[in-house]
């Protein structure tokens, strides 16, 4: 999930704009209202790739390298209508087939769709909105700013399944938003639909703050969220998220699960920091750094970069082991 701060997002850059495509994020610059109204047939282009060589210092584990590919697009028909996908693959190996293996990094290749979505309305005009497709119920915050091995590593169990279904989103354009999902089809861990909600509010005594309430589920599959996000000036963002789920694990027998996560993202993704305890499984405590030596593309900054992380991933069961992580690898994108 993307936090848009008013209709500038959170004023990362693109390259393009007009009719054609445009390499970026899907976010344009502050005071571009009348270029969003006049927007028609317009595609923007986002992809990303990366390499990641981890080392386990202290264990028996051999070395693991990790191959990564993600991507969107947005197609913008009008400022009313849009057809936007994401999605991520992601592959996990080791350099002999010999070494001993953590549960955590398994071998093979997964991927992943985010989104699939008719979108109806923009965020930088209507106030009422709505996207139906394969998508996950609005819920949290969902945004983790380490590389590619924390998010393999980690549980994506607390946000939900990418599923057919809608989003209704209210908007005073002003300071709140509550978004109402609604899923119509049957997973299969479910006994029948779902929902959700979330609601947004900017505090104003803070420069760029944002409080967030969710809450999903039926029964014993309900879940409830609280987070807590602020944006420096210069555009570092800090989140602390908790995240409470009724579903229990069955193979350790206990009652329900919960997420504590406290993350920071430098304003040039230079540095970033994650603190993840999930009570049943692990706790993850992890930095890293980027260094942008060149712009790929011309007056598009941070295309590529060196990338480099170390952490810690602490067993809180019988079922895992604790690992000390080392890792180097190298990102491109558009």
């Amino acid at each position: 999930m993307m936090i848009n701060w008013g209709a500038a997002g959170i004023g990362k850059k693109i390259l393009g704009t007009g009719v054609g495509v445009a390499l970026g994020v899907c976010e344009l610059p502050a005071g571009s209202e009348d270029y969003i109204r006049a927007m028609s047939s317009t595609a923007c282009l986002n992809a990303r790739v990366s390499g990641d060589f981890i080392m386990t210092p202290g264990s028996a584990d051999g070395p693991v390298k990790i191959a990564a590919a993600e991507g969107a697009l947005g197609i913008h028909f009008s400022p009313l209508l849009a057809i936007q996908a994401k999605g991520r693959v992601r592959g996990i190996s080791r350099f002999d087939a010999g070494d001993a293996r953590w549960s955590l990094l398994p071998d093979g290749i997964k991927r992943e769709s985010e989104h699939v979505i008719l979108r109806i309305g923009n965020p930088a005009l209507h106030s009422l909105r709505a996207s139906l497709g394969e998508q996950r119920l609005p819920f949290g915050v969902d945004a983790n700013p380490a590389d590619d091995l924390w998010w393999a590593t980690g549980d994506r169990f607390y946000w939900g399944k990418v599923r057919r279904s809608a989003t209704l989103t209210f908007d005073n354009m002003s300071d709140s938003q509550v978004d109402l999902g609604f899923a119509g089809d049957k997973a299969s861990d479910d006994s029948s639909q779902q929902a959700s909600a979330r609601l947004m509010y900017d505090l104003r005594f803070f420069e760029r703050a944002r409080l967030i309430l969710s809450a999903a589920g039926i029964s014993a599959a309900r879940r409830f969220g609280f987070a807590f996000v602020t944006t420096s000036r210069a555009g570092a963002t800090t989140q602390f998220e908790l995240v409470r789920s009724e579903s229990g694990d069955p193979e350790l027998d206990a009652g329900f699960r919960r997420l504590f996560r406290f993350a920071y993202d430098a304003p040039d993704r230079r540095w970033w920091f994650l603190f993840d305890e999930d009570r049943l499984r692990t706790q993850t405590v992890a930095t890293g750094y980027r260094y942008f030596p060149v712009e790929w593309i011309p007056g598009n900054e941070g295309n590529f970069a060196f990338r480099f992380s170390v952490g810690r991933v602490r067993s809180l069961n019988s079922l895992y082991e604790s690992r000390f992580l080392v890792a180097v690898g190298v990102e491109a994108g558009l």
